[in-house]
């Protein structure tokens, strides 16, 4: 029988069973609810996560990645990239290389729902 904490399908119910809230310590308006989706398939070298943005908190605080490269799908809502004075909305992808700083995101209006890899 499978190991089932690195099953391959999860459902929506099951996935909200394993949201977690993050803040940054950096950024005292952060907060991002997530699901680490690779963790929960027990991939090592990849890294996804699906999370909500509640209306007017930040997704997290200014940072880059020496090594990593970073990118966001916005599912569902809209907000602020604004490090590039960007509006974001459903639809719209994000992208950033490795040893560029990355934006927090921010929400303007409603919660909105991202994945992150």
């Amino acid at each position: 029988m499978p190991d089932e904490s690195h099953k391959l399908l999860w459902t929506a119910d099951e996935l909200k069973a394993h949201e977690r809230a993050v803040t940054q310590r950096l950024n005292p308006n952060s907060h991002l609810v997530r699901t680490g989706l690779s963790r929960l398939a027990g991939l090592r070298r990849a890294h996804v996560s699906l999370g909500r943005l509640p209306p007017g908190k930040d997704s997290f605080a200014y940072h880059a990645h020496m090594i990593e490269e970073e990118w966001v799908y916005i599912l569902s809502g809209r907000g602020l990239a604004d490090s590039m004075a960007a509006s974001t909305r459903s639809g719209q992808a994000i992208s950033w290389a490795s040893r560029r700083p990355v934006s927090r995101i921010c929400c303007a209006t409603r919660l909105r729902t991202i994945l992150s890899i």
